[in-house]
């Protein structure tokens, strides 16, 4: 194209003819809408939420940046788009927020959006700033200061919460939020399945209807395709949204631009079941906690956990809706779980609400360690985001990496009973078998190796992953897949392994057309260490697009015998999601000589007066230095019980001759390692003391006695002098 002289160019623009191009309005800040409020549950979970949004016209296709500010004390939240059709800038680390943006060409008008969820305090009075940048400048608005977010909210009382429903005509009954405030009232149904795309906020809902300011209202749900019937067997959410409107312009100058409303919403939702003709289901010992959908957009992957109960009527939600990786700590006293985005939460289950874990970021696979001291979960790290594994202190001190290598994706630790070893996934792999095993303080990093198959001696193992431990630290359950010599034949399924690698005992062997997410996931070991959990769509008509990633509605928990013995048991019938599953049961029975092992170590109670939970795990906390003819050697360990406990206490710890390190002190010649002067300590009122009533040489065991569980020391005992 011809450029024209610029000479020219500027005596157009002298006589005013290019003067609209060169003087491009600014963009029009058109509508504002805040939204505010507190979202609470039926556990008494409150958090809060704020959403906003501005619509802006531009006067040309050029890029629009609206920064959204909450002041005086919120963040800065940057949405890039490019009117008629352009991109998103996520430029905010908050824990929960959704940035989006919905262009609307030809006329370059674009809504900016900006939304947070699962806020520990409640959102800023204002003013929200809104400043929109583009080619030429910016255009600032500020809204109005409105009444902070107050904590009264609704309180859904009909169905009652975790109750049990066989009415096709519930009512639904609440307590008044606001004054004045006008009720919107939605179900949702868990594991619902849907083939249509469902619009932003309505993730799984069946049904919605406003009521105003009414407290209580019925509805029959008839079938109809405004109220679907309700199914027997499935659980549901209804939720009550409660709007007041705190500021609206146009009461005021209904000329002016923007158009700003601000609203407070408060959320209430809670859940009940339907009873239905579920058959009947194993009665497990304990506590299993597991993850189900708890409505059925796939591509958000919602999630809520559960408590298994062989009853349909007796379920108990046991996090927020948006929830996985659940975890007992070893005595069943507290629940650690991934709050979707936000870090790592405990809650203590005693009635108060959960808590997070300060300054661990967003991260998943999250697990206690035995003694309920630290926390390791899997967590993005910056250059090139990869998953990598970290440790933490229970109180968020502490944080560090683990498993960290920048051209691998590491995931799913499990920490060892015992606490002596992690195991996690890491693919790529140059073994090809993907289960690793690393010490707690990051050294002895190496695959767990498996060198065949029971019962296939023709058959090698090339995928080995998402290990789980053993009650007793000393086997890992494995997701595995083998391959007979030649490649013709393959079987996949669970099996057991020991932790120095060997050979793989199948529990569980699917069909070859089972595959991707319809195959056979790990869970957890049974605390006796009899069974395996695992989730699985074996019982399901095999489809061909499995193989291309399909997800498939209908995987369920199952549970096997260890040894392969005996047939599956299904454990659930509302789709099962396939993060891994907790169980907690009490280790300690009542009784005569009960016995406790976790690795190297085991406890014996002479009497167990009332069950409880026992653990012995490794620990680098060192009380104080060796006495005086002593010399420190190998882990320490240290033990508790909430069992009621009468008699004697005999421990037991093991050693490797050979493999036996002097860690604490000194060295220790070859003839100080003799058996004969090795000893057992126990420290307790701020000393070491010997409690050493017998050395087992054949099985490498020290064993002491005591009245009391505390921390424990392998020594060896200096050489005596002999006088010349």
């Amino acid at each position: 194209m011809r450029r024209l002289p610029l000479s020219f160019v500027l005596s157009l623009v002298a006589i005013g003819l290019v003067g609209a191009v060169a003087r491009a309005g600014p963009p029009v800040i058109r509508e504002v809408s805040i939204d505010r409020g507190l979202d609470a549950n039926s556990r008494g979970w409150v958090s809060y939420h704020q959403r906003m949004s501005a619509r802006v016209t531009a006067s040309e296709p050029e890029t629009v940046r609206c920064v959204i500010s909450a002041e005086p004390s919120g963040g800065r939240y940057v949405i890039s788009v490019c009117a008629g059709g352009g991109w998103r800038e996520a430029a905010s680390a908050s824990p929960g927020d959704v940035r989006f943006w919905i262009a609307e060409a030809p006329d370059h008008t674009v809504t900016c959006g900006w939304y947070e969820t699962r806020k520990l305090a409640p959102p800023p009075p204002g003013p929200y700033t809104i400043t929109v940048v583009y080619n030429g400048g910016e255009v600032v608005f500020s809204t109005p200061a409105v009444p902070e977010v107050s904590g009264v909210h609704p309180a859904l009382l009909e169905p009652a919460p975790d109750s049990v429903t066989v009415d096709q005509m519930p009512r639904f009954r609440w307590t008044p939020g606001a004054e004045g405030a006008s009720n919107w009232l939605q179900l949702r149904e868990e594991g619902s399945v849907t083939t249509t795309a469902l619009p932003m906020g309505e993730c799984g809902q069946i049904w919605s209807a406003p009521t105003g300011e009414a407290t209580q209202v019925e509805y029959n749900f008839d079938g109809t395709a405004l109220r679907p019937a309700l199914e027997p067997g499935r659980c549901y959410f209804p939720q009550l949204n409660s709007w007041s409107l705190d500021y609206d312009s146009a009461l005021e100058s209904p000329e002016d631009l923007p158009r700003v409303w601000m609203w407070t919403s408060q959320v209430t939702r809670t859940r009940f079941a339907v009873l239905g003709a579920w058959p009947s289901l194993p009665l497990l010992p304990g506590h299993l906690a597991y993850n189900t959908r708890a409505w059925a957009d796939w591509n958000d992957e919602p999630f809520t956990i559960m408590e298994y109960s062989p009853d349909p009527g007796v379920r108990v939600w046991l996090a927020s809706e948006a929830a996985e990786c659940p975890d007992w700590l070893w005595d069943g006293s507290k629940l650690l779980y991934h709050p979707c985005d936000h870090g790592i939460w405990v809650d203590p289950l005693d009635g108060g609400p959960p808590v997070p874990i300060p300054g661990v970021p967003a991260s998943t696979d999250c697990r206690w360690s035995p003694d309920g001291k630290r926390v390791v979960y899997m967590t993005e790290t910056a250059p090139n985001w990869s998953p990598d594994i970290w440790v933490a202190d229970a109180d968020g001190t502490n944080l560090h990496p683990l498993a960290a290598s920048p051209d691998a994706r590491e995931r799913r630790p499990e920490w060892s009973p015992d606490g002596e070893w992690i195991a996690y996934r890491k693919t790529p792999d140059y073994t090809g078998q993907i289960a690793w095993l690393i010490r707690p303080d990051g050294s002895d990093q190496h695959p767990l190796i498996a060198t065949g198959v029971v019962g296939f001696p023709d058959y090698v193992v090339t995928d080995m992953y998402d290990p789980t431990w053993s009650p007793d630290a000393k086997r890992l359950a494995v997701q595995f897949w083998a391959v007979r010599a030649g490649g013709a034949e393959w079987i996949s399924g669970i099996g057991t392994i020991s932790r120095d690698g060997g050979l793989l005992v199948p529990a569980f062997l699917a069909a070859p057309e089972i595959v991707c997410c319809a195959a056979p996931k790990l869970q957890r070991w049974s605390p006796d260490g009899s069974q395996i959990v695992f989730a699985s769509g074996h019982h399901l008509s095999p489809d061909p697009e499995w193989a291309n990633g399909k997800v498939e509605f209908g995987v369920e928990l199952w549970i096997v015998n260890v040894d392969g013995s005996g047939e599956p048991a299904r454990l659930t019938y509302d789709y099962s999601y396939q993060t891994p599953s907790s169980w907690w049961a009490p280790n300690t029975p009542a009784g005569p000589w009960v016995s406790v092992t976790k690795g190297d170590a085991t406890v014996v109670f002479e009497t167990v007066a009332d069950t409880g939970s026992t653990r012995m795990s490794v620990t680098d906390q060192v009380p104080g230095p060796a006495p005086e003819g002593y010399t420190l050697v190998g882990e320490l360990w240290e033990g508790a019980t909430t069992a009621q406990t009468r008699g004697d206490i005999l421990i037991g710890l093991r050693y490797d001759a050979n493999r036996l390190s002097v860690e604490r002190a000194g060295s220790v010649d070859l003839a100080e390692r003799r058996p004969s002067l090795m000893a057992l300590l126990q420290w307790e009122n701020g000393r070491w003391n010997d409690i050493t009533v017998h050395v087992d040489h054949a099985r490498g065991t020290v064993w002491g006695g005591c009245n009391s569980l505390s921390t424990y020391a392998l020594a060896v005992k200096s050489r005596p002098r002999v006088p010349r």
